[in-house]
This record gives C-alpha cells, sequence and structure tokens, in this order.
C-alpha cells in the first residue's frame, strides 16, 4: 500500500499533511521556519484530529510542538527522507518505515540507506506479483 495523503489542514503559515498508511494515519507538519513529523501512528483519523488541532494552534501561537515530534531537515546531517522514509542521526542512523511503524538503525547512512533498499525492494517486487500474477520474471 503506498501512503497517500487523505488531507491537508491549513493554519495561518502551518500545512498538516495527514497520510493514509496501511496500519492508520500518520501526520507531517510545516511551519515556515521547520518541518515536523510524529514518529507514531493513529489507527483511527478523528482521533488524529482531536489530537492535531491542539498541537497545531501551539505552533500558530509560537510555542514548540509537545509531544513526539521530530525536526526534519533539508539535509541529512541531521533528519530528512529517504524514500517516503523519516531518517536522523542520533547514536546511530534511524530509520522510520511509516508502512509498518517500525524503526530500523544502521551505524552509517549508507548502510541504513542499504537496508531501507533491500525493503522497498522486497515491497516493490510483492506489488508487481500482486498486479501481474501471470506474468513470468
Amino acid at each position: 500500500m503506498n501512503t497517500e495523503v487523505v488531507r491537508v489542514i491549513t493554519l495561518d503559515d502551518i500545512e498538516a499533511r495527514i497520510y493514509r498508511v496501511e496500519q492508520g494515519y500518520r501526520i507531517e507538519v510545516s511551519s515556515c521556519l521547520s518541518d515536523y513529523w510524529h514518529p507514531g501512528i493513529f489507527s483511527d483519523l478523528q482521533q488524529l484530529e482531536e489530537w492535531l488541532y491542539p498541537e497545531l494552534e501551539k505552533l500558530n501561537v509560537g510555542f514548540a510542538l509537545g509531544g513526539d515530534w521530530m525536526m526534519l531537515e533539508g539535509d541529512f546531517d541531521g533528519n530528512g527522507k529517504y524514500r517516503d522514509w523519516f531518517v536522523y542521526q542520533a547514536q546511530n542512523w534511524q530509520g522510520y518505515d511509516p508502512m509498518t511503524n517500525c524503526c530500523y538503525s544502521a551505524p552509517s547512512f549508507v548502510g541504513l540507506k542499504a537496508k531501507i533498499d533491500r525493503i522497498e525492494d522486497v515491497r516493490s517486487a510483492k506489488t508487481h506479483e500482486r498486479s501481474n500474477p501471470h506474468s513470468t520474471p
């Protein structure tokens, strides 16, 4: 299942994108200064929205987001995205898979990318098999 945006909520210069993933919904927020993502999955869209609106109000009045938010930056020296995964550097490199709600780690960014590539290649092959059941390799 591919992640897809199911709703976009805007509040002044803040944009929240709600994505549908296999286990439920996840959220990503962009403001004029930073991008954030919540590393958890909400099983219910209404539950996510009830939780999200107070968080957006906090951000709108200039307070930092609370809870489990993580900042995303545009480079891979800290945080970023790779193949729709959220990646960040803690003690090791961490990759969050929004499809399974699991995190993977590796001592280097190259190692983490290799893990992500293997997982995504298997997914692509399975998706191809389901969409073309009579094709031969």
